[in-house]
């Protein structure tokens, strides 16, 4: 009987140790040892196949343990690079947000400025309305590309606060 409980514990063993997790581990461990030290009590507490069963035991958690430790560290160099990746294409987006936001206004700019050089024509109403229609969509495309520039700024850490008097009625 004594020999049948040390094969059952010693296969035991492994599969315990091998199935826990970092925080159940240690409680398995404490587990499966005292079971040891009851069947030590009570069958001998110097028996070569008790001590054999502890040894093994300690060694296989030292084993686990070690191999938690590298898979963490693995995963924390993967986690690392993907930081380090997805900080490299955030400056790149926001340097072609930049870019493109720059190139945009640039003719966006002429165009304004030749809606304001139509506007000191002669022009029959239906013209006028057109002219006023092109320039209100003219504004509202220069302040999304405004606004733009601005998360680029912020993004980039470029963006200041300013301070300056304003009309709370505007």
């Amino acid at each position: 009987q004594v020999k049948n409980v040390e094969r059952r514990l010693l296969e035991t063993i492994p599969v315990v140790v091998e199935n826990a997790s970092v925080e159940s581990i240690n409680q398995k461990i404490l587990a499966a040892e005292q079971k040891i030290s009851e069947l030590s009590k009570k069958y001998g507490h110097k028996h070569p196949r008790m001590i054999t069963a502890k040894n093994e035991l300690k060694s296989l958690q030292q084993k686990k343990i070690q191999e938690l430790e590298n898979t963490l560290k693995e995963r924390s160099r993967e986690l690392e690079k993907a930081r380090t990746a997805a900080d490299f294409a955030g400056k790149i987006k926001t340097q072609f947000l930049s870019n493109m936001s720059h190139e945009i206004r640039t003719p966006l700019s002429g165009i304004m400025g030749m809606t304001n050089l139509l506007d000191d024509t002669e022009l029959s109403l239906k013209q006028q309305e057109y002219l006023k229609h092109l320039k209100k969509s003219g504004l509202l495309l220069s302040n999304i590309i405004g606004d733009i520039l601005d998360i680029s700024r912020i993004e980039s850490g470029r963006w200041r606060l300013e301070e300056k008097p304003f009309d709370l009625d505007e």
